[in-house]
């Protein structure tokens, strides 16, 4: 007999099954391989390409972080150049079992440079070899598309003379452009665009480019690259650095992140590290690792592997809906840090509170004579918020993470009496408010949080944080973790005891706003790049054990009146499954115009058998 809870389970299971067939993306990841350069590209239709691989040792990395995401092996590589640092462990990543099936790219042999680790490259590439033109394509499926955009000077119409120039190896860089409908993405090794007396080929490369949606800065932020000309050319709304901790090149350096992040045009950039600590740097946010954008070619996300910290945009072709008084509000802000420097500590919190998401572009935030406007399409998704710093680097700023940061040196929270104002990209005011003397409280160390978003901007409707949040000297606030007085998306929250052989283990979910919804309880061997269906990110990969342990007794139902709901299932006394690594999350659905739609997601439940 069909029963209620069946069809709900055997509906809600066929709904997630055409949701994950219909959400094949193109991914780009960043993988962190210190200082150097490392990506992996998965297209629509599964095609699988590392570009680039690292300084000598980092091949375990690599492959184990392609073995992470579901990865077994390659169909391309693809070498920009062979200098140490893009080179050094191709060679590891083949002997590792990911030798590409089809072919692997690089620049040739023209005025080779001959290192230990380019002739290694060399040596175990063998046949797979090829040099392509300028113009050749990789068909990535559903339209998508890889493309050659120079090497060794040579570039559509041109061609640079490089021979015995400065930094030549670099200049002789392999460039190539995703592009899949919309969402376009430009990197180029370390492609040089006039500074240091480089030789200027990444400046006529980017006006053919036009505008892209992500720029992989070249050279990890070297002064050689990055020419006001290329960052006007490309606009990028986010802008990615592969950067090592420490590094003795200066990089990222002041100025290149100046370009890409200024006040007139605030981009959002983060890096895989702060890179050089002693070089005075900022206005990037340092995510510590790795990183992956993901897009359906009208849309795109940004996650760092590491803390799941995820940020929207909308491709420059579709604007989402624009900010406005009617949708944004400012929820929390720090004036006066003590866990830090005052001058990096500062942050301040935006809030969508309608059910659609909003798009940030145009933007502007004034702060007594200090102001930026955002050139970046940032979305904030339905009722939830993002967080944005003075400084991004979490050694230095209190330990907090920022979705994005102001252009450096150029803005500041005044600890004094102070107006905020927030415009609309058509000049409307959204919100503005004022801190200090007997408006808003500024406290030392204390963030102030908003009770009611729909209420007033006055220091009536604000209160003292009353927690510290995590890695902070002694800050108190929620900048990014949505606990105190500000609810971000994804009320859910999921809790178990520790598992064991032999033994029962018990799943708890909660969702104490979302009663009687619906939800689909997951494990997987991964969380990374995890997928999207009803209109959420799961942080679970869809492996085979991820679709299994949905078909479980209760691992599809509905949470009580209360918003709960709790599963119990024995772990065998099997010694085999000691030592497994397993993550768990859960979403919430709802009903919608058509169907299931997503309400929430989990946070996840790392699982270690004892």
């Amino acid at each position: 007999m069909l029963t209620p809870a069946t069809l709900t389970r055997s509906l809600a299971l066929s709904a997630v099954c055409a949701s994950l067939a219909l959400a094949q993306n193109l991914e780009v990841h960043f993988i962190d391989v210190g200082q150097g350069h490392c990506s992996f590209i998965l297209g629509p239709n599964g095609t699988r390409i590392l570009v680039d691989a690292g300084e000598f040792g980092n091949g375990s990395t690599i492959t184990d972080y392609l073995a992470s995401i579901g990865v077994t092996d390659l169909d391309y590589s693809i070498l920009s150049h062979y200098h140490a640092d893009h080179c050094g462990s191709m060679d590891e990543v083949y002997n590792n079992g990911w030798r590409p099936n089809v072919a692997a790219w690089d620049r040739g042999d023209e005025n080779f440079y001959s290192t230990n680790q380019s002739n290694q490259y060399v040596s175990n590439a063998g046949s797979l070899r090829y040099t392509p033109n300028v113009g050749d394509t990789i068909d990535l499926g559903d339209g998508a598309f890889l493309e050659v955009l120079c090497l060794n000077g040579d570039y559509a119409g041109g061609s640079v003379d490089l021979l015995g120039s400065v930094q030549e190896e670099n200049a002789r860089s392999l460039g190539i452009v995703l592009r899949y409908k919309d969402f376009d993405l430009y990197t180029a090794g370390d492609l040089t665009s006039g500074g240091n007396s480089t030789k200027n080929v990444e400046g006529l490369v980017a006006p053919l480019v036009g505008q892209v949606e992500v720029a992989q800065v070249s050279h990890s932020g070297s002064n050689t690259s990055s020419s006001q000309t290329v960052v006007d050319a490309l606009d990028p709304s986010f802008v990615a650095i592969s950067v090592g901790l420490d590094n003795p090149f200066f990089h990222p350096t002041e100025t290149t992140v100046k370009r890409w992040n200024p006040t007139g045009g605030s981009r959002v950039v983060w890096a895989t590290s702060e890179g050089d600590t002693d070089n005075g740097s900022g206005g990037f946010t340092s995510v510590e690792g790795s990183f992956f954008v993901s897009t359906d070619g009208t849309t795109f996300s940004v996650e760092a592997v590491e803390s799941g910290e995820r940020i929207a945009f909308a491709t420059f072709e579709n604007p989402g809906v624009a900010a406005d008084s009617s949708n944004l509000r400012v929820s929390e802000l720090l004036v006066n840090p003590a866990a830090s420097d005052d001058n990096v500590g500062e942050w301040f919190e935006l809030t969508n509170v309608t059910g659609q998401p909003l798009d940030l572009g145009g933007v502007d935030i004034q702060v007594g004579s200090d102001s930026f406007t955002f050139n970046s399409r940032l979305l904030i998704e339905p009722g939830d918020f993002l967080t944005f710093g003075v400084d991004g680097k979490p050694s230095r700023n209190g330990g907090y993470h920022a979705d994005h940061v102001a252009p450096w040196e150029s803005f500041a929270l005044p600890n004094g009496t102070t107006n905020m104002t927030v415009r609309a990209a058509n000049n409307g005011t959204i919100e503005s408010l004022t801190w200090g003397s007997s408006n808003i409280p500024v406290q030392s160390g204390v963030s102030q949080e908003r009770d009611d978003l729909n209420g007033s901007t006055q220091a009536g409707n604000w209160n003292a944080a009353t927690a510290a949040w995590s890695g902070s000297a002694g800050d108190f606030g929620t900048p990014g973790d949505g606990e105190g007085d500000v609810t971000p998306t994804g009320p859910a929250t999921l809790s178990t005891n520790p598992p064991a052989i032999n033994s029962p283990l018990l799943f708890s979910l909660s969702s104490p706003e979302e009663p009687f919804a619906t939800y689909i309880l997951g494990l997987s061997e991964g969380v990374a790049p995890g997928f999207e269906a009803f209109g959420l990110q799961v942080n679970l990969n869809p492996t085979t054990t991820f679709f299994e342990s949905i078909t479980w007794p209760n691992f599809i139902g509905a949470l009580d009146g209360n918003g709960e709901r709790q599963i119990l299932i024995f772990i065998p006394n099997d010694p085999t499954l000691q030592g497994q690594l397993l993550f768990s999350s859960f979403i919430t659905l709802g009903p919608g115009p058509f169907g299931f739609e997503g309400l929430s997601v989990s946070n996840t439940v790392i699982l270690l058998v004892s």
